[in-house]
């Protein structure tokens, strides 16, 4: 069976989205900023850069967390500490600015640390409601990619999907990820729910447009990839087996359909569906490319929203 044709867009993007991650690293590495984190610390991407879905208007979405150790007493620490963080944030801004990326949102309100044992420990814990940290974790497992700091964060991702899977050894026979499956449902509701307190005012009602479409793309796909994947390979065994799940965090979105499609046994009735999602999740990227005002001028326009409703 012939591999699934991938449209020329997400071909172009990812190539795109490539050479920009290899630009800032470099920009990064020329700053200092390995030397500054010392393995202290990672800096990871999210967003449609880590997706490998850029375009010249991507804007940068940058997480980072630091390594810990733990005293005698038991007590967590991050091993960066804040006048290094500080440093690290004033770098990140003027490398950003040098490359031509937009500004970060809000002053760069969200461009914060976290402490690596928030992320790995503290998974349903009531902190992670006002801390943000439910959403670093998950964007971390479903679409990032590392760019300083590669070594810890594999580790991570590999310490979070043991806390995940904390009852496997018992359970390696018949293992289902229940844990981590509702949490990536959970972290879909607080995306539903934040479009819905974060929508902007009548008089922006474009940009509502535009948010709720990128919604139903973008954050839908990097969502229930995972689990699709999951629900896939639980076609030929029992169980999932924390190896596996780091291989399929490791995927981005449209890798995680593409991947199926490409499997020896997949029928041709499952590999003609991720033929039509990539299809359309190609017209979704033409339609969201360019300017804000030119595509917020698109969803002005009812012929154009009523075929985006229907699709």
């Amino acid at each position: 069976m012939a591999d699934v044709k991938i449209p020329k867009i997400l071909r172009a993007r990812k190539s795109l989205a490539r050479e920009k991650v290899e630009d800032l690293r470099h920009g990064l590495l020329k700053a200092g900023v390995d030397e500054l984190l010392d393995s202290k610390a990672c800096v990871y991407l999210t967003g449609s850069l880590a997706r490998g879905e850029a375009s010249e208007q991507s804007d940068l979405d940058i997480f980072m967390f630091s390594d810990m150790e733990v005293d005698e007493d038991r007590e967590v620490h991050q091993l960066l500490d804040p006048l290094d963080l500080s440093r690290l944030q004033s770098k990140l801004i003027d490398v950003a600015n040098e490359l031509g990326f937009p500004p970060f949102s809000n002053e760069g309100e969200y461009l914060v640390f976290h402490s690596k044992s928030d992320l790995v420990n503290k998974i349903g814990h009531r902190d992670e409601d006002y801390t943000n940290i439910l959403t670093a974790r998950l964007l971390l497992l479903l679409e990032s990619t590392p760019i300083l700091g590669e070594e810890l964060y594999s580790r991570t991702i590999t310490q979070i999907i043991g806390s995940y899977w904390r009852d496997y050894e018992r359970n390696e026979k018949a293992f289902l990820p229940v844990f981590l499956t509702n949490d990536i449902v959970r972290f879909w509701k607080v995306l539903c729910l934040n479009y819905e307190a974060n929508s902007p005012p009548e008089k922006d009602l474009l940009k509502r447009r535009v948010q709720n479409y990128k919604l139903r793309h973008s954050r839908l796909l990097t969502c229930f990839s995972a689990i699709l994947q999951f629900l896939w390979r639980l076609r030929d065994g029992p169980a999932i087996s924390p190896e596996e799940a780091v291989q399929v965090v490791q995927m981005q979105p449209i890798e995680r359909l593409i991947a199926i499609a490409n499997e020896p046994n997949c029928s041709p009735e499952v590999q003609d569906r991720v033929h039509s999602l990539l299809e359309q999740y190609a017209r979704f990227l033409e339609h969201t490319t360019g300017e804000k005002g030119e595509v917020r001028a698109r969803f002005d326009d009812e012929s154009f929203r009523a075929e985006r409703r229907r699709e």
